[in-house]
């Protein structure tokens, strides 16, 4: 635990072209910090293991030092080593994108393993099977295709009204059913009829940026102890109309963020009890700990129990606990591009290709227009652009292709727009620790607030498109 806010302060980075270096202000030497923050921890009984025993992964066993020097000649020698496939290649580092200018690692060793070819990759393999517990077995057999799996691999359960994982799994595998694919997509929409009919309007979108860090950035926080920096508020009425209300975001490094963050919160939903809707249960997280910091804070806010019972209201089992679209998504949706996935960044893209409706209403620039979409950082914005055939441009993937544009002006001189476009969560993160971190000037660090605000409020938009495509799909059937 830290005991004076502001540490990260006294250590400042500088980027100086493509290279940064750290600057250690005069206060470094004479600040009163607890040195149990930093701890020597022995490893000589790990490093005793390895000396003894060798290196064990895959089917590379042998002394950490012989393995080294292998590697390290095939290294000098520009000698492929030969490629080990298992599960573990469904998160291959070297994996890269068409058109990125990179060499895709994963693709060469399952070439050189299976003599794969576009074809095959494009048909799919086990490793895409969602959720999937099986894969090394299926690969240690040689059945690498998606096509070769069957129906006892998966051993499927019926869900029922729901879809159950293995059902997700064998459309992965199979496709869906002809009586029941809607033209690419599944809908439960039994279900999800049933569930909106318990949503109460107006309905309100929620998501929240947070960061976790080792060295905390405040006094009495525990490593990688969350801060809320940050939230987005969308809100649809009975009547269809959609407004981005609401947004929070701070980002001064001295100030602790979490107790403001819950009292704006507080006052944008305060004003009816229409549901509250998250996508997976992180907001449920860091809300519940945040009333673990209002009980132990020495200096809570003066309406801290409030704060408390406010935040208890919309956790689990609260009266009005927020609804994870997330889960209902993996229960009721299922489109053949998601790949199994209920992420909001698959599931978005699968709506956006299937919808009429999202088609005709975001295809036309009325997202911050006037008499449109309010909205607090885009200004006549179009959503739905034709990327060909008919299918849309990934809405994220619009944070980066109109990246000038997004930011307002045009980038600065030896400024890279990759930087200041923020397009997911993990570059969020990345930007909200830079503004803490890094010695910036006002221009950069307001271009960098205003993409965060532009990143999240899409966060929250996507929420409401997808709810948008739900509403007419279960419509027509």
């Amino acid at each position: 635990m830290v005991d004076i806010s502001g540490l990260n302060q006294l250590f400042k980075i500088v980027r100086d072209g493509n290279r940064s270096k750290v600057i250690a202000s005069p206060e470094a030497k004479t600040a009163k910090v607890n040195h149990n923050i930093l701890a020597l921890v022995p490893m000589d009984e790990y490093v005793d293991i390895i000396n003894q025993d060798g290196v064990k992964y895959l089917d590379y066993t042998n002394a950490l030092p012989l393995l080294a020097e292998e590697w390290s000649l095939a290294y000098q020698a520009d000698r492929k080593i030969p490629p080990h496939p298992g599960s573990q290649c469904a998160s291959c580092e070297f994996k890269s994108t068409p058109g990125d200018g990179y060499k895709n690692g994963f693709k060469e060793c399952w070439e050189q393993a299976y003599q794969f070819t576009d074809a095959d990759f494009e048909q799919g393999t086990v490793l895409d099977i969602y959720n999937y517990r099986k894969k090394d077995k299926l690969i240690a057999d040689g059945r690498v295709r998606l096509s070769s799996v069957n129906e006892d691999d998966i051993n499927i359960v019926d869900g029922g009204e729901e879809l159950s994982l293995s059902e997700r799994q064998w459309m992965q595998v199979r496709g869906i059913p002809a009586d029941e694919d809607r033209g690419g997509y599944w809908i439960a929409d039994h279900l999800i009829r049933k569930e909106m009919s318990s949503w109460k309007y107006p309905y309100h979108f929620i998501d929240f940026e947070t960061s976790t860090v080792a060295l905390p950035f405040h006094a009495g926080m525990q490593p990688y102890e969350p801060v809320a920096f940050q939230f987005s508020h969308h809100v649809m009425h009975v009547d269809g109309r959609v407004e981005h209300v609401g947004e929070f975001l701070l980002t001064d490094p001295v100030v602790f963020p979490n107790f403001k963050f819950v009292q704006a919160l507080k006052d944008q939903l305060d004003q009816d009890d229409g549901t509250v809707f998250m996508w997976s249960p992180h907001e449920n997280t860091i809300l519940n700990k945040i009333i673990k910091q209002l009980e132990s804070t020495p200096n809570p806010p003066a309406n801290g129990q409030e704060l408390v019972q406010f935040i208890r209201s919309l956790v689990k089992d609260g009266e009005r606990a927020m609804y994870d679209l997330c889960k209902l998504s993996g229960k009721a949706y299922y489109q053949v591009d998601t790949k199994g996935s209920s992420s909001i960044k698959k599931v978005l893209p699968a709506v956006l290709k299937t919808s009429a409706f999202l088609r005709q209403k975001y295809s036309q620039p009325i997202y911050g227009s006037q008499g449109g979409i309010p909205s607090k950082n885009f200004t006549n914005f179009t959503w739905w652009v034709n990327a060909g055939q008919g299918v849309p441009l990934e809405l994220y993937d619009l944070l980066k292709d109109y990246g000038s544009e997004l930011l307002g002006e045009t980038v600065l001189a030896g400024e890279d727009p990759d930087e200041l476009v923020i397009a997911n969560g993990g570059a969020a993160a990345t930007a909200y620790a830079r503004l803490q971190f890094e010695e910036l000037g006002v221009e950069q660090r307001r271009r960098i607030c205003e993409a965060l605000l532009r990143y999240c409020e899409l966060d929250t938009l996507a929420m409401v498109m997808i709810v948008e495509a739900w509403k007419e799909f279960t419509s027509t059937v």
